[in-house]
């Protein structure tokens, strides 16, 4: 029994501390997946790992290297904000797979990308034809961006002299019988107006799966076991 509780302690303290580097290293570690990013995320899991089921280590000398190699991991992430060259070494630089409407082989031999593998992916962002495309650039998290020829673009509202309207995305109010109450003051919605639609339609903020708004002022209404 001991050690099941041994086990359950190490788990949620690696935990805390893991929650406690990802917050200090920033979004960038979970949405820019470069390189550096992957060595650290392979890296800090292995320590983890080692210290939640090694009992032979002591639990503080573990979790201090945890914290030893997320100070590291942060400083260089902070040195390659203040330096392009550091930046260019760990992180890597978005290289040009189409330039012009032109293949650029030698870069597809640096990212060691085939021909089929760059049709893969621009399958992927809709793009069925190399032809069509005026530039393709593969990025830093290995997403491609594509560049259409301005033959293959979309007509936009200013290519035919339309008149601009505004945009926005709706905002959800209710979720799962929660309201989202930073999304009411900024948008001059008061709880008082939600009960009363909700009367309207004869049910409770309990009864309410997801609720949004649109920019239109069009509701979106779900009920919980029950599409309205």
């Amino acid at each position: 029994m001991d050690a099941y509780l041994n086990i359950l302690l190490r788990a949620l303290v690696t935990f805390a501390v893991l929650m406690l580097l990802i917050r200090v290293q920033g979004k960038k570690q979970i949405v820019q997946f470069s390189y550096f990013n992957y060595v650290n995320g392979i890296v800090i899991g292995s320590l983890a790992a080692s210290v939640v089921f090694n009992r032979d280590e002591k639990l503080i000398q573990s979790i201090f290297i945890i914290i030893v190699w997320g100070f590291i991991s942060w400083a260089i992430s902070y040195l390659s904000l203040k330096s392009m060259f550091l930046r260019k070494v760990f992180e890597g630089v978005p290289r040009y797979l189409i330039k012009n409407g032109h293949i650029q082989e030698e870069n597809l031999r640096k990212e060691y990308l085939t021909i089929e593998d760059v049709n893969s992916m621009l399958r992927q962002s809709n793009n069925f034809a190399v032809a069509d495309v005026e530039a393709a650039i593969i990025e830093l998290n290995g997403i491609l961006s594509v560049q259409s020829k301005s033959e293959n673009q979309m007509v936009t509202r200013k290519d035919l002299n339309l008149k601009d309207e505004k945009i926005g995305i709706a905002l959800p109010l209710i979720i799962d019988s929660q309201v989202v109450e930073e999304n009411l003051k900024p948008n001059n919605i008061s709880i008082h107006w939600i009960n009363q639609l909700l009367e309207s339609k004869g049910i409770s903020i309990e009864d309410v799966l997801y609720l949004e708004i649109g920019i239109d002022g069009q509701i979106k209404l779900e009920r919980k076991d029950v599409k309205e």
